[in-house]
């Protein structure tokens, strides 16, 4: 079988689709990076990052959305995770209500990208 050099070669180049576009992130403590997200609003809980953290993730390119934004040629627009939001607003008695924009669905955060 005769190997096709010239088809390897354009299976080995990346393909940046996304070159010239702005990706935005919303999420919760997994997609977070200290210096990537926003500051506190005083509306939601303390935007805390869970990145970096030694011996486990110390270098933003190591994220799985800078990965995906590097791969594709993107740029980063708005990071809008923190440590403590949560998928869905939810309250739990025993803890405090953190309130709807603590949800990933929350209408405020949504318009935040």
């Amino acid at each position: 079988m005769l190997y096709n050099i010239e088809k390897a070669t354009q299976e080995s180049i990346t393909v940046k689709e996304y070159e010239g576009k702005l990706i935005s992130i919303l999420g919760d403590s997994i997609s977070t990076f200290e210096g990537y997200i926003p500051n506190a609003d005083g509306v939601n809980l303390d935007h805390r990052p869970r990145y970096p953290q030694d011996n486990l993730l110390t270098d933003v390119n190591d994220t799985w959305w800078m990965k995906v934004i590097n791969e594709r040629g993107g740029a980063l627009a708005v990071n809008d995770s923190w440590a403590g939001s949560t998928v869905s607003n939810h309250r739990d008695v025993n803890e405090k209500d953190f309130g709807p924009d603590a949800a990933m669905a929350s209408l405020t955060r949504i318009r935040n990208l």
